[in-house]
């Protein structure tokens, strides 16, 4: 995994012009017109909660940005949140406030608690968020603008309360990890696209969404072996084994040595009943010198094999195909 977060911030470096974008549905803006001037999407991603997606986060900004420090050089900017599914006005804003405790300290907490109360107040008069609405927290000014579905529901002054707000999603404990890197990271880069994708698979979440960002990457950058491992390892998750081993065997052409993609592989050929040419991919894997939480982990492979699939995998497996 270690080389997709290298890659991903290598990505983030070499800039890219904004193009419009789609996200569950949601289509975002390339760009938008906030306290006279014109702002880019720096990113963008889905808040999900269990197996739930609840909303489109994005970030728009006078000029990209890859981290938090970057985010708060410039102003004016917009975190926008397009609903998903409909909240109560108290889901939101216990949501919130959980972030803001999460990412800043008891002193901070203190220093903008009167603000922090104002934007509970302004977020219960919502009543309901639906779903379709949307949320916009505009910094303009040195003030925290809170709009709802366009129209302007209240400004909260100070840049410490704006700071503190930012950080629920792109601070140290982030309501999502992978979000946060969403916002981060332009997303129609073939190596953000990859990233996120491979993230979401792997938790077992938005598997479609997920599927569909790693097939764009590889198409792309269909020499990267990194891509098409991920290609490959989205395929065994979902079960269709035949073309993980297919796009599996591909990666280990384009990157033999490293050591993932072999585990990968050794895996695939396992469920296919290749079971010499797994051991074989794991023993190459271990003399590869994986990290070294993997390496446990291989060693077991192949004293013992992979376990059996469970009943409900074998259906997941056959339900979702390739997942496309």
């Amino acid at each position: 995994m270690m080389h997709r977060l290298l890659i991903a911030w290598f990505a983030l470096c070499l800039g890219a012009p904004a193009l419009a974008l789609e996200v569950a549905g949601v289509k975002l803006d390339d760009k938008v017109a906030l306290g006279g001037q014109e702002l880019v999407l720096n990113g963008a991603g889905i808040r999900t909660r269990v197996v739930f997606k609840v909303y489109v986060a994005s970030l728009y900004l006078p000029a990209k940005a890859s981290d938090l420090s970057g985010v708060f050089a410039k102003a004016p900017r917009r975190i926008q949140m397009n609903l998903l599914r409909t909240l109560a006005a108290d889901q939101l804003v216990d949501a919130l406030n959980d972030g803001l405790k999460e990412n800043n300290t008891a002193g901070e907490m203190a220093a903008v608690k009167p603000q922090a109360d104002q934007l509970t107040a302004i977020m219960k008069a919502f009543g309901e968020a639906k779903e379709g609405n949307v949320v916009t927290l505009d910094f303009v000014d040195g003030a925290t603008a809170v709009g709802f579905n366009g129209a302007p529901r209240g400004t909260i002054p100070g840049d410490a309360f704006n700071r503190a707000l930012t950080k629920i999603w792109l601070g140290d404990k982030p309501v999502q990890a992978d979000l946060k890197k969403a916002l981060e990271l332009y997303p129609e880069q073939p190596h953000v696209l990859n990233y996120l994708g491979y993230s979401w698979i792997d938790q077992g979440i938005n598997l479609d969404e997920g599927m569909d960002m790693i097939k764009k990457a590889v198409q792309q950058r269909p020499d990267d072996g990194y891509i098409v491992d991920s290609l490959g390892w989205a395929y065994f998750r979902l079960g269709n084994y035949d073309e993980a081993t297919k796009q599996l065997e591909r990666a280990i052409e384009l990157k033999p040595e490293d050591p993932t993609i072999n585990d990968h592989l050794g895996d695939a050929y396992w469920r296919v009943g290749r079971v010499l040419e797994a051991k074989f991919q794991w023993a190459h894997a271990r003399d590869l010198k994986p990290d070294p939480e993997d390496l446990p982990k291989i060693e077991e492979k192949l004293k013992a094999g992979l376990p059996d699939e469970t009943s409900s995998q074998a259906k997941a497996g056959k339900k979702t195909g390739d997942g496309g």
